[in-house]
């Protein structure tokens, strides 16, 4: 498949956020989207996917499908979006799901057959059974090779991987680097998680509150994580929170009911996901000790050690002028707030 590339410049506005993206690149292949929890990639894949309706323009592969008189409309796109919740019908078998995309999909000649899907993602022994019946990780191949069928000229992905275990993460990136492989359909793939960008992505795009910050290698991205193993006070199922003690120390998080019955847990932490603010000025922060300000990463940048006691440090971004309104020096304490975490086996701390 040729793989023109994208232009895009344009603005979506927000009660409380803004997305003002320019971007243009000559070849998408395989792009990731990275960035902390809220930055605005998830509104950036559906402004392309046109399930938002921003101010501005985007060309594709030479085709304008916005600007001050043309927005063409999402179905007309030949986009494919796989959601992180899969969307799949609970009345339909995989077999019907694969069957129904081909009936809506272009009047293109195929360029890959059906039963190659089935084989790339390993879903010829489901065919007959209905999604209630199958493992998330089994789920999201269903969804990417419906995706796949209908022959799209970019397949976005909106974390892909979020929620499935080691094996299950493993199954989902063979079927798509086969895929890929054999059909060149570029690919925009959304992560919060570094350790996701390394081995198959050919470029990366920073983002941060509502931005692209950068357009650099996977091999720039900082891979700056750390594991805390906490014990596990309590949990309620209603919410699917947990409140977990590190230390002296006691935060609620969110925690999927499959790990409900532990009594300890190790929580992977990525440094995007942090960010920090004056103890004693909102809940659910964790105390932390300040040991340097280091000057790396973007201009107007620094990263922030800090020691969380127990001999564990954690790193995480700051903009320069936050320094000063968090009145930050190496010795002082500040709270630390965790996004997105990831629970991980005991052999993986």
């Amino acid at each position: 498949m040729s793989d023109a590339g994208l232009f895009c410049d344009f603005r979506l506005g927000r009660s409380q956020f803004h997305l003002d993206c320019r971007l243009q690149l000559t070849h998408i292949g395989r792009l990731a989207l990275y960035g902390r929890s809220g930055s605005g990639k998830t509104t950036f894949l559906r402004c392309l996917a046109g399930l938002e309706r921003p101010e501005g323009s985007l060309v594709v592969q030479g085709e304008t499908l916005l600007d001050s008189s043309v927005h063409v409309p999402a179905h007309r796109r030949r986009m494919a979006y796989v959601f992180q919740d899969n969307r799949l019908f609970p009345h339909m078998t995989v077999a019907r799901h694969l069957d129904w995309v081909l009936q809506l999909a272009s009047a293109e000649p195929l360029r890959v057959h059906r039963d190659e899907i089935v084989e790339w993602f390993e879903l010829g022994a489901m065919l007959d059974v209905y999604p209630q019946a199958l493992s998330g990780g089994q789920q999201r191949r269903v969804a990417l090779a419906q995706a796949l069928l209908t022959q799209p000229r970019l397949l976005l992905l909106d974390e892909p991987l979020t929620g499935l275990d080691r094996e299950a993460r493993a199954e989902v990136l063979k079927g798509l680097q086969r895929a890929q492989k054999q059909l060149g359909i570029p690919m925009m793939y959304v992560t919060h998680d570094p350790d996701e960008l390394h081995g198959w992505v050919e470029q990366v795009l920073y983002m941060e509150a509502g931005t692209i910050r950068q357009n650099q290698s996977e091999q720039s991205i900082e891979r700056s994580t750390s594991v805390l193993g906490v014990d596990v006070l309590r949990y309620e199922a209603g919410l699917q929170m947990a409140e977990v003690a590190w230390g002296d120390q006691r935060i609620w998080i969110g925690l999927a009911a499959e790990w409900a019955l532990k009594t300890r847990l190790f929580l992977r932490i990525h440094s995007q996901e942090i960010r920090l603010g004056a103890l004693n000025t909102a809940p659910n922060l964790l105390r932390a000790q300040v040991v340097a300000l280091e000057r790396q990463g973007s201009v107007g940048e620094l990263q922030v050690r800090l020691d969380l006691g127990k001999n564990r440090e954690l790193v995480a971004p700051l903009r320069v002028d936050y320094v000063d309104t968090l009145s930050l020096s190496p010795g002082c304490s500040i709270g630390v707030h965790l996004g997105k975490i990831e629970v991980v086996p005991e052999c993986d701390a």
